[in-house]
């Protein structure tokens, strides 16, 4: 029987399913459009949580809460970049939370992303990737990622792809500026800006590689898309890595993982870009 979002988080909640349960396994959750969870490079990725084996479906009218099976494809790949860049620590797990329905009205969609951030947060995940972004302030969106910095729990974000200065025009939840926000933009094949990517010296954290970038797409198939979302997603699987690489891990050693992510020449300031 279908469970309503509020059940559903007491469910998980009070059955001690959180997801810390293990200091060895991080997981992060994904918010998305869902993921293609037979995929031969996704399935063994997957953080399994008892009668949600596959992550779970928060969308607008979903039928089966079990099945969070990406119609769009933008989920998909984002969990295939996390996959290819952490492909040899298996103790990275992906928990996969749908939002998104094509046949909701932004605001139906917005509810439910707004239910499946209160969700990993409940889980008490490690990270949340969360690439969906635009120009309107939201109290509950803001006051959902202060209770994730209470709980000690990264957002990594996409910076946009308006071309805008975003330092100047605001662009959330990259203009929350909260500690615990990580915003990214992307570079191009050359490590210029992406001619696309939103932009900002204070509020933009950093750029990753964002174009042509080769991942996994529904029905077990891959492909090529562009976009901050894909260099955020790059983002999120190298501070998961820090996790089992660095002494102190946590929203609090932020400086320290910048610093860190920073020693790579695949990750860059804006003022380092050609």
């Amino acid at each position: 029987m279908k469970k309503s979002i509020r059940n559903l988080i007491i469910y998980l909640t009070f059955s001690s399913l959180a997801c810390r349960a293990s200091s060895k396994t991080f997981i992060m959750a994904i918010i998305d459009t869902g993921i293609d969870f037979a995929h031969p490079n996704l399935e063994k990725k997957i953080y399994q949580i008892k009668n949600f084996p596959h992550g779970i479906d928060l969308s607008f009218g979903a039928k089966k809460q079990t099945d969070p099976i990406d119609l769009d494809g933008h989920g998909t790949h984002m969990a295939g970049i996390i996959s290819q860049e952490t492909k040899d620590q298996v103790e990275i797990k992906i928990l996969p939370l749908k939002y998104f329905s094509a046949r909701a009205t932004p605001q139906e969609n917005m509810n439910s992303l707004m239910q499946a951030l209160e969700l990993a947060i409940t889980q008490k995940v490690h990270l949340i990737l969360y690439t969906s972004a635009g120009e309107s302030y939201s109290l509950r969106e803001e006051e959902l990622f202060k209770k994730a910095l209470k709980n000690n729990i990264f957002i990594v974000t996409s910076s946009g792809n308006q071309q805008r200065n975003i330092d100047h025009e605001k662009y959330y939840p990259c203009s929350y500026q909260l500690k615990n926000i990580i915003c990214v933009g992307a570079y191009d094949e050359k490590k210029r800006r992406w001619e696309k990517s939103n932009y900002g010296k204070k509020t933009v954290t950093l750029f990753a590689p964002g174009e042509n970038i080769s991942s996994t797409l529904p029905f077990s198939s891959f492909g090529l898309l562009s976009g901050t979302s894909q260099a955020a997603a790059y983002v999120a699987a190298r501070i998961a890595r820090l996790f089992y690489q660095l002494k102190k891990w946590g929203v609090n050693e932020r400086k320290l993982i910048i610093k860190t992510l920073l020693s790579s020449p695949q990750l860059l300031r804006e003022e380092d870009l050609q």
